[in-house]
């Protein structure tokens, strides 16, 4: 405690309790006795220990153990109260918003399913910027998607996360960085979610595919880093087959072969592995739908080896949910073991994604040999297939079914069978007020155009290769088709025929 005022008397008439004159610089009584005076007329303080009252609380806490003493309230302990509020900073901030994001028990709100990396984030925040706004802004924009309404609050930490991504690419060295295509990818999920436009979604998709290619291989060799990459390659692949402008680079190959080797695919379960949807493969089907006049070979012997997996994989699918049910019961219900739920919907979605990249195989080849029937009973099977996955897989949207409403869009628009076609339609409309569902109906409208285009190709070569250019005549392929009674047609129908 502090020191209290004592006697301004020298040491000597102190020591023997005598009364000084406090005579400078020595006293009549030190003068007297010839002694020396020291300390004669100073103020001195003598300081006294700090007396506690010790309460009983506080001697129950000193005869407790030391186990049990970690439960009781600092202000016992130590005499002063506790904080008020946690200690706490930006990274602690976004890191706890994240991990709230990873703990939901819901299985139609496990982010997870948009991929495994998702779990691994929360350790390597506070060391990228970029990364640290835009997982606070994934974080956020999933709590919309849990409403399916967009809060404020999310749209301010997704612009917040939008101006960090967009500094750091600005840099050569930052932009190269694995964190920067983390951060693209989340911000790109984002975008998905939120609904925002479609040319702002279609440019980030790019950016993400230049990252890609302009990746530095050294950086590449951390399993995570692979999975991201796997996970982007899948959306820019999908992205690459309707817009043209989406370039897959074929270094995406070499950075998942140098991570995780040639085999096996890091994203398919054991039991599951499908040869024909390793990246070598899934980067050439944007070459197929820019140039298939070019490829048809090629796409018929990609097609050969996705429908034997395709039908291997849907009968494994089938076989395994078969053997969950009992007596027309649900086999996945949602309040099924997370364990049970984790491997339907790695499997699950491996037979849609499988499903919905062979269809469109499927329907280009169909464009280009209109009069192969076996391609026409493969369409059927596959159209079955994918109407039967979406239809169990439904019960878990938004978030359990994020493949299903691809297979719907590429369904609808790849489809010969006019009832299959208008039960797609029917199941898209499940979609269309969801923020995520949202997108892959405008992308469906967006693949029939493309198949439109596509068809033009096929038919200007399949004209010039059978010379129709120079035998058309004068009717100029003007003359309208075989209907009687038509002007300037015959019964048989076009000059040409």
């Amino acid at each position: 405690m502090p020191g209290v005022p004592s006697s301004r008397g020298c040491e000597s008439c102190r020591k023997r309790k005598k009364k000084c004159d406090l005579a400078q610089p020595s006293c009549a009584r030190c003068m007297r006795l010839k002694i020396p005076c020291v300390g004669s007329g100073k103020q001195r303080f003598k300081f006294q220990p700090a007396v506690t009252t010790v309460s009983t609380e506080t001697n129950f806490v000193a005869n407790t153990p030391l186990s049990e003493v970690q439960t009781v309230s600092c202000d016992v302990l130590y005499g002063f109260a506790e904080p008020s509020r946690p200690l706490y900073n930006e990274v602690t901030i976004g890191c706890g918003s994240f991990v709230s994001t990873l703990v939901i028990s819901d299985p139609r709100y496990d982010v997870t399913n948009l991929g495994g990396f998702l779990e691994q984030i929360p350790q390597r925040l506070g060391r990228n910027k970029a990364l640290d706004a835009c997982a606070k802004a994934f974080a956020g924009t999933m709590a919309s998607t849990r409403k399916n309404k967009v809060d404020v609050q999310a749209l301010t930490d997704y612009g917040h996360g939008l101006r960090v991504l967009r500094t750091y690419l600005m840099d050569p060295v930052m932009a190269k960085m694995p964190e920067t295509l983390v951060a693209t990818f989340l911000l790109t999920l984002c975008q998905a979610c939120l609904g925002d436009t479609d040319q702002n979604y279609a440019v980030h998709l790019r950016g993400l595919a230049l990252l890609v290619e302009n990746a530095t291989l050294d950086e590449w060799k951390d399993p995570f880093h692979g999975e991201v990459l796997v996970a982007a390659a899948f959306g820019i692949v999908l992205a690459g087959i309707t817009d043209p402008k989406i370039k897959v680079c074929p270094s995406i190959i070499d950075i998942a072969n140098m991570v995780y080797g040639p085999t096996p695919d890091p994203l398919f379960s054991k039991g599951l592995e499908a040869r024909s949807l390793q990246l070598d493969h899934l980067v050439r089907f944007s070459v197929y739908m820019k140039e298939p006049e070019l490829h048809v070979a090629e796409m018929q012997s990609s097609y050969s080896l996705m429908i034997l997996d395709a039908r291997r994989v849907s009968k494994f699918v089938n076989d395994f949910l078969d053997d969950q049910s009992s007596e027309g019961s649900d086999p996945i219900p949602l309040d099924a073991p997370t364990s049970l739920l984790k491997t339907y919907f790695t499997q699950e979605g491996l037979n849609m994604m499988l499903l919905a990249l062979v269809f469109i195989l499927n329907k280009l080849l169909r464009l280009a040999d209109p009069l192969d029937f076996a391609l026409h009973e493969d369409a059927e099977f596959i159209s079955a297939e994918c109407l039967k996955a979406a239809r169990r897989s439904l019960k878990f949207k938004p978030l359990g079914c994020m493949v299903t409403p691809l297979v719907l869009g590429v369904t609808w628009s790849s489809s010969v069978n006019v009832n299959q076609k208008e039960e797609a339609s029917r199941l898209l409309d499940e979609f269309r007020y969801d923020l995520i569902g949202f997108k892959f109906i405008k992308l469906s409208v967006q693949l029939e155009e493309r198949y439109r285009i596509v068809e033009s190709r096929l038919g200007r070569v399949h004209g010039k290769f059978l010379g129709l250019d120079e035998e058309l005549g004068d009717c100029g392929g003007q003359c309208p088709s075989s209907t009687s009674g038509a002007s300037g047609a015959s019964e048989t129908g076009c000059c040409v025929m």
